[in-house]
């Protein structure tokens, strides 16, 4: 995949970007992450993982995959797909007028939500 910068990936996580960029700097002082040029924009570098932060990022994928799989384990089929439709079913009577601007969570002091 190619590397996106902290604007980037707030935009596709739907959070605001100081959220991300909060993270993103945390992630560089443990040196899970690091910052690399961006060439199409100078003032907005790429965020790239480390080894350590692939590493890191695989054993988190291992554990959720496991806890995925016990959970799927201890869960009826016929439930599983009567929420999956249920689920269908709400996101398409809230339709995409209803939800709020992507990455914006919250409203601002003062604001009606």
């Amino acid at each position: 995949a190619d590397p996106l910068t902290v604007p980037q990936i707030a935009r596709r996580l739907g959070v605001t970007r100081q959220n991300v960029q909060r993270i993103a700097d945390l992630l560089v002082a443990d040196s899970a992450a690091r910052y690399a040029a961006n060439p199409d924009h100078r003032t907005s570098p790429h965020l790239v993982l480390t080894p350590a932060g692939t590493a890191a990022l695989a054993r988190l994928t291992a554990a959720a995959e496991r806890s995925h799989a016990a959970l799927a384990a201890r869960t009826d089929a016929g439930d599983l797909a009567a929420l999956h439709h249920g689920l269908r079913r709400l996101l398409a009577a809230v339709g995409p007028t209803e939800l709020p601007p992507r990455g914006r969570t919250r409203h601002n002091p003062g604001e009606t939500p």
